[in-house]
């Protein structure tokens, strides 16, 4: 098991032994750690738009939507806990020495959507 310490003010996407992870902040306040790799074709997941009003990001390939139940249920988001600007998430099945790499990619999942206006 991989814990894993993010700041979210400086960081909001993650490489844990070569698996890519976006930080997806929701209208909660909570942000969810979320596999980048879309189910249906594999498109990049941190380019899609959340979708506010049915709580759903759009996978910019296909234009499929994946609720985040569905996306926990098939094991692509990542246990985590927030604590100000912190992130922890906790990575079961990654070996606990393997590398991390820590990055801001421009494009958040929320723009485009009504909670970005």
């Amino acid at each position: 098991m991989l814990v894993c310490e993010i700041d979210s003010a400086t960081y909001n996407y993650v490489v844990v032994a070569s698996l890519k992870y976006f930080l997806l902040p929701l209208p909660t306040l909570e942000i969810v750690v979320v596999n980048d790799r879309c189910p249906h074709r594999g498109g990049p997941l941190h380019l899609g738009i959340w979708r506010h009003e049915s709580s759903t990001i759009e996978c910019p390939w296909h234009g499929t939507c994946w609720t985040l139940r569905t996306l926990r249920h098939r094991g692509l988001i990542v246990p985590s806990v927030r604590r100000g600007q912190t992130v922890t998430a906790i990575f079961e099945q990654i070996d606990p020495m393997a590398p991390v790499d820590l990055a801001w990619k421009e494009k958040r999942p929320m723009e485009g959507s009504d909670y970005a206006e």
